[in-house]
């Protein structure tokens, strides 16, 4: 009997990388590379590079979402930093709030007005941010006074 494995990436935005070279309407193409740790034991981690896969359906692929994004990134204390995951949560209405998360920080914004896309919103005079240092007491509020950055929304 075989004991089933498994390696996962962690969450730290920096595992590895996805690139879409080709999308039709019935084709994928792309490559990508990462590194992931054994779920379970001190193992080995399983690194590839150089992946790349080509996946035609002559049926048609499903359509792209439109008005959405999949990237989340900033510069924290000189250090660039990349999202994991990203959740948006809406109250209905014109009231959502964004938040971006890793291994290291999470980042969450609160627009203070409606959100039109296309546009950039001043932080903070337009919309709040909140940081937050991952298992620490550290956080940090945008709070008053001049913008100290800007968050692009997206068409």
């Amino acid at each position: 009997m075989v004991t089933p494995e498994s390696w996962t990436t962690p969450m730290s935005g920096q595992a590895g990388f996805i690139t879409l070279s080709a999308r039709t309407a019935t084709r994928v193409a792309g490559t990508f590379n990462y590194t992931a740790g054994h779920s379970a034991a001190p193992c080995a981690a399983r690194v590839v590079t150089g992946g790349a896969f080509d996946i035609t359906r002559e049926s048609g692929l499903p359509p792209l979402p439109t008005g959405v994004g999949s990237t989340a990134i900033a510069t924290i204390g000189g250090v660039p930093w990349n999202a994991a995951t990203i959740v948006g949560l809406s109250g209905g209405g014109t009231s959502f709030t964004l938040a971006a998360d890793n291994t290291s920080y999470s980042i969450t914004l609160s627009p203070k007005q409606l959100v039109s896309a296309g546009n950039t919103y001043g932080i903070p005079s337009q919309m709040g941010i909140t940081v937050l240092r991952t298992g620490t007491a550290d956080s940090w509020w945008g709070g008053l006074g001049a913008d100290i950055g800007a968050s692009p929304s997206r068409p």
